[in-house]
C-alpha cells in the first residue's frame, strides 16, 4: 500500500487528504467516496482560491506524512540562483 497526499482546490476551497491506496486511481476512488459522504475536511475556506477553477494536485508520500506542510519550507531548501550580480 502507498500513501498518497492529494491537493483539490474546487469551489474557492483547499482541501488536502492523505490516503492509502493500492495507487493513484484507487485513492482518487476513496476521495471521492469520502467526499460524497462528507468526511472531507476544508482547510481553507472561500476568499484566496478562484472559485471557478479545480486544481488537483498529488504526491506519494513513503509514511503518510510529507514531513512538511503546504505552508512550510525545509531548512536549507535551494530556491533559485541569481541570474545576474549587481556590484555596489
Amino acid at each position: 500500500m502507498k500513501h498518497y497526499r492529494i491537493r483539490v482546490i474546487a469551489q474557492g476551497r483547499l482541501y488536502i487528504e492523505t490516503i492509502e491506496a493500492q495507487d493513484i486511481q484507487e485513492a482518487f476512488k476513496i476521495l471521492i467516496k469520502k467526499a460524497t459522504e462528507g468526511l472531507v475536511k476544508i482547510k481553507e475556506d472561500v476568499g484566496f482560491y478562484q472559485s471557478k477553477r479545480v486544481q488537483i494536485t498529488y504526491e506519494e508520500v513513503e509514511d503518510g506524512d510529507s514531513g512538511t506542510g503546504a505552508d512550510e519550507v525545509r531548512p536549507g531548501a535551494q530556491v533559485g540562483q541569481e541570474s545576474f550580480n549587481i556590484a555596489t
